[in-house]
Parts: C-alpha cells; sequence; structure tokens
C-alpha cells in the first residue's frame, strides 16, 4: 500500500460530486457541484445559466438601464 504524501488529497478528498446541469438560455450543458448549481439559480430565479449568458444578461441590463437614464433627461 502506497504511503499518503504531505499535503496530497486523500481519497475521500478528490472524490467531488458532479452532476450534468444545462443553460436555460443556450443549452450549454456543464458538469458542476450541487453547491455551485444552487448558487446559480438562486441569482437567476431558480434557473440554471451559464457564465457567458449570465454575462450577456448583466451587459444587457446595464444597457437598459443607461437607456432608461438617459430618456428620462
Amino acid at each position: 500500500m502506497e504511503a499518503l504524501q504531505p499535503g496530497s488529497p486523500s481519497a475521500a478528498q478528490s472524490v467531488v460530486e458532479e452532476e450534468l446541469v444545462q443553460c436555460y438560455c443556450c443549452r450549454l450543458t456543464e458538469e458542476c457541484t450541487p453547491e455551485y448549481i444552487a448558487m446559480v439559480k438562486e441569482q437567476h430565479q431558480g434557473r440554471w445559466i451559464c457564465g457567458l449568458c449570465a454575462e450577456a444578461i448583466k451587459d444587457e441590463n446595464s444597457r437598459s438601464h443607461k437607456a432608461l437614464a438617459t430618456r428620462r433627461r
């Protein structure tokens, strides 16, 4: 049996539970931990949104708010 080296992960630590999840917008499928999936869904009203689509949504929301501010002047 091989001894673990200091600083190396144990067998229990190296097993990471991941799930497949599909983006609500673009249908991209990713493997993510359940904790990360829950965090993303919390930020997007219960929908899984991939990082690329999340950035596009953030950019579009920023543009919309700027356009509304300009119209109100």
